[in-house]
């Protein structure tokens, strides 16, 4: 079993390009390979002290997926707790987050209800004991059901989103769960029209805002970018995508830098055949205007940009296509948006199909690929600039 890509692409004809993309010669070091014992295709990082922690959506005891930590120290890799399925979960495919000595995931099936494979689970690791608690386990009712986003921590409870269910007439949901009492409330269901559907994305609190990303829906069903108000639970509609040179399907999480909103398309702008190759893409906040900053044109451009971070005034994120093929890693600065291509992967030993955002930690950026290395199971990488 492989991990699935967000959404495959055949075409890889290169088009257009916003701007020109220059390549740049950047020293990547695979620092492990994933073999089936410990893990498979693993998703984004996040750091504490020296150790590295992430999640495989497969391998394992039961190859049903893993928590595992990476010591950057001795290099050495260690499963931290590996998913049974049923009851317990299976496949956590996002990054993990670290609060109060915990770690804090989700898995996108498992755990029971009324799903035919489950419905997904919110669970919690004890990374010096590996003792694993299932906090939640989704119903597929009005709760939502699978899971496809990191959760996030606002004044101690924990957000994200189901990329189904969520009430009879609802499509998706964002959703709430209390760390301490395990109690999950639903602030917003989507209907998949106009207020958009399916999203994927790591939710981005600001002002008393959740702001966000759905894949589907909107005024033409490309996708939109909105926010919840904690407190009343109203959604806002901030960018309907049209899914030409704007930009279609968002699936990364937003960033933002004090004034802007930045984030991707996976499909869109003028790069590639037929639905093109995606943007990035910025919009303002308070006038709820949209701007594509890069249209990704495929080859050594890359295509299909499935991440981004913010690092000083550069923006630094990945490709899951284009390159040599597998993935590339780009940059571009705030301040003049050309696009550089700083590393393509060869689906060898360095990895293929890069998966979650960068995690920039020692003065070096680490991060994983969803296949390749040793045993074709992903690798976890490390860039020097």
């Amino acid at each position: 079993m492989t991990r699935p890509k967000l959404m495959t692409v055949a075409a890889m004809a290169a088009g257009a390009a916003l701007v020109p993309f220059a390549a740049t010669a950047q020293t990547l070091t695979t620092l492990y390979s994933f073999s089936k014992a410990h893990g498979g295709n693993p998703s984004a990082l996040i750091s504490q002290g020296h150790d590295l922690y992430g999640t495989t959506f497969q391998g394992g005891t039961s190859n049903k997926g893993t928590v595992f930590k990476f010591d950057l120290n001795t290099g050495k890799e260690k499963v931290l707790y590996s998913f049974a399925g049923g009851a317990d979960g299976a496949y956590p495919h996002t990054a993990l987050l670290y609060q109060n000595g915990l770690l804090y995931g989700t898995t996108g099936i498992g755990g029971g209800g009324a799903c035919s494979t489950g419905c997904g689970t919110v669970f919690s690791v004890n990374p010096a004991t590996g003792a694993k608690v299932t906090l939640y386990r989704f119903a597929g009712g009005n709760d939502g059901q699978t899971p496809e986003a990191p959760l996030i921590s606002v004044g101690g409870l924990l957000y994200s989103t189901t990329a189904a269910g969520g009430g009879s007439a609802s499509t998706s949901a964002v959703y709430s769960v209390d760390p301490t009492t395990g109690t999950e409330t639903v602030l917003y269901g989507f209907a998949g029209g106009t207020d958009g559907g399916t999203p994927l994305s790591e939710l981005l609190p600001l002002g008393g805002l959740l702001y966000g990303t759905t894949s589907t829906g909107g005024a033409s069903n490309y996708g939109t970018v909105f926010s919840i108000n904690m407190a009343t639970n109203a959604e806002s509609i901030v960018y309907s995508f049209a899914g030409g040179t704007d930009g279609r399907a968002p699936m990364t999480g937003l960033i933002y830098d004090g004034t802007t909103l930045y984030g991707t398309t996976y499909y869109g702008g003028k790069g590639c055949r037929r639905i093109g190759c995606g943007t990035l893409y910025s919009v303002d906040p308070g006038t709820e205007t949209e701007t594509v900053l890069l249209q990704f044109a495929g080859g050594t451009h890359g295509q299909n940009p499935n991440s981004i971070i913010l690092h000083g005034s550069s923006l630094y994120g990945t490709t899951e296509f284009g390159g040599l093929g597998v993935g590339t890693i780009f940059s571009t600065r705030l301040t003049k948006f050309t696009g550089k291509t700083l590393y393509s992967f060869t689906d060898g030993s360095n990895g293929s199909f890069p998966s979650g955002k960068l995690l920039y930690e020692h003065g070096v950026y680490y991060g994983t690929t969803a296949n390749g290395g040793s045993a074709n199971l992903g690798t976890l990488f490390m860039l020097t600039p």
